[in-house]
């Protein structure tokens, strides 16, 4: 058989070419090789293993649990601040997480790619094994007394392993979530129980809540009588101002649960003794 044949007899055999396809890069798999031609398409479409390649079907987690944690390496170099605050991955990363490193805010010129509602980030999976459940938290203060408003997002028992935590679902609350949008200061983002020693799991317990989520979104403010909102800006709040209002140029609404997740919503009120 000639060389080329055998080429050609390669590249028709889905079998064979899903192996090959299986050795590429996440970055060739999800922007070159889907657009070869419509076989090469179909096939990574409907290829579960390429699917768990690109981020986009759930692996399931071992029963023992020692399946290890994969960061979804586009989305990392995408949303930099937003992985870079996971210590286990990047225990040196010191920086502070600040929207203004999000690399459609340092390149401009690909913000309209980023928000386009059809972009292959908002459906990837943020890792794999996927994460099932995000925590919302936020602790504000005042001279008269204090609140604390937590919300957990997660799968419900009848969708565990079909579905996980999608960088649309990270991405979006941090832009217009009431209680994380930085009108006092930018939120802070843990990972994998990380904080499970800080003065957030206090504040959990106070709650009455005991188990720590996947990610914790979280965010501090205190209020002085002489705060002025109007005075006050940062980067992170143009940020957000820029991304809210292409969203509402192009006449996007931010997503709201997708099927198989629930909300559940906690907050407690109380006074300095």
């Amino acid at each position: 058989m000639h060389s080329s044949s055998s080429t050609q007899w390669v590249l028709f055999t889905p079998e064979l070419l899903e192996m090959i396809l299986l050795q590429l890069d996440l970055r060739t798999l999800v922007a070159s090789a889907q657009r070869v031609c419509r076989a090469w398409n179909g096939l990574i479409q409907g290829s579960s293993s390429l699917q768990e390649a690109l981020f986009l079907k759930p692996i399931k987690k071992h029963k023992n649990n020692l399946t290890e944690n994969t960061i979804n390496p586009l989305l990392a170099e995408a949303f930099p601040a937003i992985f870079l605050q996971n210590e286990a991955l990047f225990p040196r990363n010191k920086n502070e997480f600040t929207l203004a490193d999000l690399d459609m805010i340092r390149n401009p010129e690909k913000k309209a790619a980023y928000l386009r509602p059809e972009a292959s980030w908002r459906r990837m999976l943020i890792q794999q094994p996927p994460a099932f459940k995000l925590g919302i938290f936020c602790w504000s203060g005042s001279p008269f007394g204090y609140g604390i408003d937590y919300e957990m997002q997660q799968l419900k028992d009848t969708q565990q392993w079909h579905d996980g935590i999608r960088m649309e679902m990270l991405f979006e609350p941090l832009i217009f979530h009431s209680s994380l949008v930085p009108t006092f200061s930018p939120a802070s983002i843990y990972w994998w129980g990380e904080c499970s020693s800080s003065t957030i799991l206090r504040r959990l317990q106070e709650l009455g809540i005991t188990t720590v989520p996947d990610i914790i979104l979280c965010a501090y403010a205190m209020v002085s009588c002489t705060d002025s909102d109007s005075d006050f800006e940062n980067d992170d709040q143009q940020v957000v101002d820029q991304i809210q209002a292409w969203y509402r140029n192009m006449g996007l609404q931010p997503k709201v649960l997708g099927d198989g997740w629930e909300r559940t919503v906690y907050e407690k009120r109380g006074t300095w003794d």
